[in-house]
């Protein structure tokens, strides 16, 4: 019998079995993966043309069922933590190895970053370094970047450093690294991927590092975009929103001035220009995304959403406790409520306005623990991962299909037209 633990937005294993794989359609529901096509147009509405409202990111198409393509076993029998990224044709997985039970997890063991073909799931090349498991790696551009370095010290108060290299996608080589002063916040989260170090956009790399937001060649990571702040340190981002760089900032603590305000600044690409909306004070946001024009930050069971062509605030909502927003599809914000723990559920907001939308209990959540529980989307889908893979219409909440597993958790991605599922099986390719 195994035991699993999701940890940090990766899951951690104690102790594996063999996994049996069933795969069934819950009844009355579309999209039979033996009857149709797996992958079907969005049901989502694009935005309106020549509207001067913001405008999201509309799926083209979801999946609806899945099949396995290709499957790489791996049975951990002490704790890991896992990470995943994918370029669009490969898939580069990070594991970790956290040591018993007992034992402390500030021996910092060195992460395997192991890079897969998309189509066949062949080994590419493996290295092995130094992971801030809190963090998701990304890729993009040819290169795979990671967090190297010591986990978040929550008793250390000040700049916490990291490294962040970059390894070429197809072989493996390292390009570059940088050495961070003080790297962007990497918050402790239970059902989502952990916050990316950088963002990929038009060619160039950009990251966070104290006061400054820099973009590089991601090929050379020679700097050719900077900018800095005079009174603010980035916590979070960069995300892409409205075709802007956008990070939040906050002042630097004062014991004389504890008040504080935490601000999002949009930047043009070239780091030139920008516009920027205040929080209100002592707000904490700490994590953000964007769906085309709209940034969405969350911290604290708060949502913001902000128009981010021109700053201007579009919403705020307090959410219950023990809720957490695990990312944006489209028009629709995905949180995790799981204030009952035999029932845990996804609620979805409407972007625009914050109303809700609708409540669902996946089917595979049941008697699941938080801790072997994770949100993924991927590929214009939305995936719930407990004990088994559910994929949900994030249009109304309906529950389209499930794959079923014998242990819970995992990350998802997309690469080479597949859905690739990282859980405590090993890592699946499905088509």
């Amino acid at each position: 019998m195994s035991v699993s633990l999701l940890v940090l937005g990766v899951i951690v294993v104690l102790g594996a079995i063999a996994a049996t794989v069933v795969v069934f359609v819950l009844p009355g529901d579309k999209g039979n993966g033996s009857n149709g096509p797996h992958r079907v147009a969005g049901e989502q509405p694009s935005p309106p043309a020549n509207d001067a409202s913001p405008q999201w990111d509309a799926p083209s198409h979801t999946w609806v069922a899945l099949s396995e393509d290709w499957t790489v076993p791996q049975v951990d029998k002490s704790p890991h933590a896992y990470g995943l990224a994918s370029d669009d044709q490969r898939v580069f997985t990070l594991r970790k190895p956290l040591g018993d039970l007992g034992e402390s997890l500030r021996q910092e063991p060195e992460a395997e970053l192991t890079a897969y073909d998309g189509a066949s799931g062949k080994r590419l090349w493996r290295k092995t370094l130094p992971w801030i498991q809190d963090a998701s790696p990304v890729a993009g551009n040819g290169i795979v970047v990671v967090p190297s370095g010591k986990q978040e010290d929550g008793s250390v108060t000040g700049p916490q450093a990291a490294n962040y290299i970059a390894f070429d996608s197809a072989t493996g080589a390292e390009r570059w690294r940088v050495k961070v002063s003080q790297r962007a916040t990497f918050p402790t989260v239970t059902s989502r991927p952990g916050n990316a170090p950088g963002v990929f956009f038009k060619g160039v790399f950009y990251y966070g590092d104290g006061p400054k937001l820099v973009g590089v060649d991601p090929a050379t990571g020679r700097v050719r975009y900077q900018t800095a702040g005079k009174n603010h340190v980035i916590v979070a981002g960069p995300v892409v929103a409205g075709g802007r760089i956008t990070v939040i900032t906050e002042e630097p603590f004062n014991p004389s001035a504890p008040s504080y305000v935490r601000t999002a600044f949009m930047f043009t690409p070239d780091l030139k220009g920008q516009v920027s909306s205040d929080f209100p004070e002592h707000a904490k946001p700490e994590a953000i995304t964007a769906s085309g024009d709209v940034l969405v930050a969350w911290g604290a069971n708060v949502i913001w959403a902000t128009d981010a062509r021109n700053g201007r605030g579009l919403w705020s909502k307090q959410l219950p406790d023990l809720t957490e927003t695990t990312g944006v599809l489209g028009k629709v914000i995905i949180v995790h409520d799981f204030r009952d723990n035999a029932k845990k559920k996804f609620l979805g907001y409407d972007l625009l306005s914050g109303k809700q939308l609708w409540t669902t209990i996946p089917p595979n959540l049941s008697g699941s623990t938080t801790e072997s529980f994770n949100v993924g989307i991927a590929d214009g889908t939305l995936f719930a991962l407990a004990h088994g893979i559910t994929i949900i219409n994030a249009t109304n909440g309906e529950k389209v299909f499930t794959h079923s597993t014998n242990r819970g958790g995992g990350l998802v991605t997309t690469a080479a037209g597949r859905i690739v599922v990282y859980n405590q099986d090993g890592i699946t390719g499905f088509k």
